[in-house]
């Protein structure tokens, strides 16, 4: 049985966890905010610093790896954003989880047609994006 001071110990150390999480996701949304305002303006290497920076303080939050993969995208790094958008698969969000499909398929697209212009095959790219747009429809 918990006598009184330990009901009391223990219904503060509660309050410090609660107010603690809650400070933890205050911080990790003010910076994903920051970096998708600076996203909208096409500042992409300062978007892409933001989401690092929450990443550091959230590294299993599968939306923040999204907004990251979106934004290495844009920046033309698309093995990065490949790699990224690939550990996001997983997400329970089924919507979530048909725009990482979607996205995978543009990237794969995108290496497609970079292939294509340098003269070298990019069938197998496309064949790619195609299999990842239908994994997005499914």
């Amino acid at each position: 049985m918990i006598t009184g001071s330990c009901k009391y110990l223990f219904s503060t150390a509660i309050l410090i966890c609660m107010s603690s999480a809650a400070l933890f996701a205050d911080e990790v949304y003010s910076i994903n905010k920051q970096g998708n305002e600076l996203y909208k303006k096409g500042n992409f290497d300062s978007a892409l610093k933001k989401y690092d920076d929450a990443l550091l303080v959230a590294p299993a939050d599968t939306f923040l790896k999204m907004n990251r993969g979106s934004t290495l995208y844009r920046l033309g790094r698309l093995e990065e954003a490949d790699s990224t958008y690939t550990g996001t698969l997983s997400v329970k969000n089924k919507r979530k989880q048909a725009d990482a499909y979607y996205n995978l398929g543009n990237i794969q697209f995108k290496e497609g047609d970079l292939l294509m212009q340098s003269g070298q095959d990019g069938s197998e790219k496309y064949k790619s994006a195609l299999q990842h747009y239908i994994a997005a429809l499914d």
